[in-house]
């Protein structure tokens, strides 16, 4: 006996003409290392790779579009779209294919400014979603993205895992490259940099009941 599994589909790009981000492998390395533990495993696959296009994005959620709960990019971004090595990728459009994906439950889009289109996929029905309201500088995503992953990995709800990572990523001091390829501002801040969208009762749930409620489907194996 066991249960269907759903995916967690870990995407980033680094982007070399925009700017190379030096966090960024290090985020990556960190995230799939800290999900790779049993209680995980027993629920989720992990599925972590590089992206250069948007047809590579496409293809990667299509493969996984009826499984697919928990997506999340790194990297560049902007307003308006996801830069990528092979050219930007349309949010919006972006957006709209993740809403068709029937049982997509978290969006983390960890870039510069994404909080435009995290609202518009908070409009296409995708119950958590987060973003940023501006600028953040490289080390600041990838500390907040990897202290998200291991507080929902340790089943804290989804409100506190965001608001420890945010205050964590707000720790270090100093300047640094943002996410959209440019110097970021000196009072770029945590506080006013990570934004979540989405209706206030899922995010007094954790990683595994937003997922899997009421329950993780089960079946019956050879």
């Amino acid at each position: 006996m066991g249960h269907k599994k759903g995916v967690i589909l870990l995407t980033y790009c680094n982007h070399p003409g925009v700017g190379f981000l030096p966090n960024l492998s290090q985020e990556v390395l960190a995230i799939k290392d800290c999900l790779n533990v049993e209680a995980v495993k027993d629920y989720f696959e992990v599925e972590v790779g590089p992206i250069d296009s948007h047809l590579d994005l496409a293809d990667r959620i299509v493969r996984y579009r009826d499984d697919l709960l928990f997506f999340s990019y790194s990297g560049h971004a902007s307003e308006q779209e996801i830069l990528l090595s092979g050219g930007a990728a349309h949010g919006i459009s972006l957006m709209e294919m993740l809403s068709q994906c029937p049982n997509l439950k978290i969006v983390l889009l960890n870039g510069c400014a994404t909080g435009q289109l995290a609202e518009k996929g908070k409009e296409k029905g995708i119950p958590v979603l987060i973003g940023t309201n501006r600028s953040v500088f490289d080390r600041d995503a990838k500390e907040f993205a990897i202290h998200l992953f291991k507080q929902l990995r340790d089943r804290k709800p989804i409100q506190d895992s965001f608001d420890f990572a945010k205050s964590i990523s707000g720790l270090g001091a100093g300047n640094n490259a943002d996410r959209a390829g440019r110097p970021a501002p000196p009072d770029a801040q945590a506080e006013q940099v990570w934004d979540r969208f989405g209706e206030e009762c899922h995010f007094k749930k954790d990683l595994f009941s937003l997922c899997f409620l009421p329950a993780p489907v089960v079946y019956h194996g050879a």
